[in-house]
């Protein structure tokens, strides 16, 4: 059985699993830190995607094991993972997903769209739009199918099977390039879009955009429209 340490919260964990991914079907123990609890739940979900892996939650950094990291310039990496997640979320013909915001509720990390801009957006398209996120403010975007609050991994196989993805950075962007969606990315830290996707074959597959909105013009030709 292989062990290691870990950190972070839900993209962390992903990129994480990518990671253990490339250790085939071995038994892997993970001891993870995380602040927020109340992600334990979410973050358990994500593992879940290697059956494999057994997590435990622990409340300090243990320096025992090697350090597994979501900093994709070291170790190996399966960006191309091919995960089975069927969960009837299909959709006829081509589609865009637009996620409303990622991270945290609230602080530094916390990114989100704006209802104008979100429907801007959705008014650019003529193909079918798929709306995603949690925050009740979100339910009254029209012109889409406004999947607000849908269960969590039932936005994994919607993601992977889109044709474009626009959001801020997150777990979900994460997942998008890691089935070759094109998309368009919001940050705002210079360091996370160095260490998870500048650099790496996902880099061709994207539109990094350092702010929460682009003028909705050069939106336009971004996506050829």
């Amino acid at each position: 059985m292989l062990t290691f340490g870990c950190s972070g919260t839900l993209g962390d964990t992903y990129l994480q699993v990518l990671k253990l991914k490339t250790y085939g079907d071995v038994p892997i123990q993970l001891y993870h830190y995380t602040v927020h609890e109340y992600w334990h739940l979410l973050i358990r979900k994500i593992y879940s995607l290697l059956p494999n892996v057994s997590v435990e939650f622990i409340n300090y950094r243990d320096t025992k094991y090697p350090v597994l990291t979501s900093d994709l310039r070291y170790g190996k990496v399966d960006f191309y993972p091919n995960f089975k997640i069927d969960l009837s979320c299909d959709f006829v013909g081509d589609y865009v997903v637009i996620q409303a915001h990622s991270g945290k509720d609230v602080g530094y990390n916390c990114k989100e769209l704006s209802i104008e801009y979100i429907q801007s957006i959705v008014d650019l398209f003529n193909i079918h739009c798929v709306l995603i996120g949690t925050k009740e403010k979100y339910k009254d975007i029209k012109r889409c199918t406004n999947l607000i609050g849908i269960p969590f991994m039932n936005v994994f196989d919607i993601v992977s099977t889109s044709q474009f993805f626009i959001a801020p950075e997150g777990l979900f962007s994460f997942v998008a390039l890691s089935n070759k969606v094109k998309s368009v990315i919001f940050y705002t830290d210079q360091e996370a879009m160095d260490s998870h996707i500048i650099g790496t074959p996902w880099e061709e597959d994207c539109v990094l955009v350092k702010d929460k909105v682009i003028e909705i013009n050069k939106l336009r030709e971004i996506l050829l429209l």
